[in-house]
């Protein structure tokens, strides 16, 4: 891991040199501080959870269970939302995403897995856990990968295009609202969304937890209660049948991300293809 820890001191250093520039601005133009909304720190707050939650909720259950495995489908204005929103707040790739996590089902925890924590580590998870999903990019599989759906105009020449311009855009919308303190809120979510994919889903559910099925892998589900990820804290369950909208499985399992689906198909903006393991 010599190059990722050349990799990280480089990110560290960016980011001392950005943060340090920022408060200097700051520091001399106190208006920046403010934003158009002004400082209210309860609302930020809010907002802060409001938004990595609702990343959250799309990442699971329209890029994971409807467009990896399509075991759902929404209703056309949901699905652009979840685009759009997807593209501001994570700077992923739809097409790639998807690419490596079919990899990732057909090559569970061997040396084609693209993020095993039997294979990498979970410490390198845990540190390294975006570099080890990005080396995956250069599989030909991943390259030649085309089948999504909605690979519209909007696909090829944004959202795919300037994949990882988004999240730039979505720290300029809080910087216009917010002032200087968009720096350390944005930076705390791009944060929590790369611990949670690849260290609390991809590392700890394939090493801590327990089973409800014997599968050919080592996926965990971490915990009873799949709230903080959406769900995918049931990742056992998730391996035993990955065509199902639906994570839990025992009465006292509780999966977030199908409590949304199940909102949202009450409101006919959700087809759910199938919800049993």
């Amino acid at each position: 891991m010599k190059k990722s820890n050349s990799a990280l001191i480089e990110s560290i250093i960016l980011s001392v040199i950005v943060l340090g520039c920022t408060w200097t601005l700051a520091i001399k133009y106190p208006s920046l501080g403010t934003g158009l909304l002004g400082i209210n720190w309860l609302y930020i707050s809010i907002f802060f959870l409001f938004s990595l939650h609702l990343t959250e909720i799309i990442m699971t259950i329209y890029l994971h269970r409807g467009e990896s495995h399509r075991a759902v489908k929404f209703h056309p204005a949901v699905t652009h939302f979840f685009r759009l929103w997807m593209w501001l707040t994570t700077g992923i790739s739809r097409r790639r995403w998807v690419a490596i996590h079919h990899l990732h089902h057909k090559y569970t925890d061997t040396e084609k897995d693209p993020h095993s924590p039997v294979i990498f580590g979970l410490r390198n998870m845990f540190f390294y856990g975006i570099e080890i999903t990005h080396l995956s990019m250069n599989n030909e599989m991943v390259r030649n990968f085309n089948d999504i759906r909605d690979n519209d105009f909007l696909e090829k020449h944004i959202y795919e295009k300037y994949s990882d311009k988004g999240p730039f855009v979505f720290l300029f919308l809080e910087f216009l609202a917010i002032g200087i303190w968009a720096v350390p809120v944005w930076s705390a979510q791009m944060i929590m969304e790369t611990f949670i994919a690849t260290f609390y889903v991809n590392g700890i559910a394939h090493t801590k937890g327990y089973t409800n099925f014997e599968v050919d892998n080592t996926s965990k589900n971490v915990t009873r209660l799949g709230i903080f990820a959406c769900g995918e804290e049931l990742h056992n369950n998730h391996h035993a049948n990955p065509a199902s909208a639906r994570f839990s499985f025992r009465n006292d399992e509780f999966d977030l991300g199908w409590f949304y689906i199940r909102k949202l198909q009450s409101l006919k903006l959700a087809t759910v293809r199938k919800n049993r393991i």
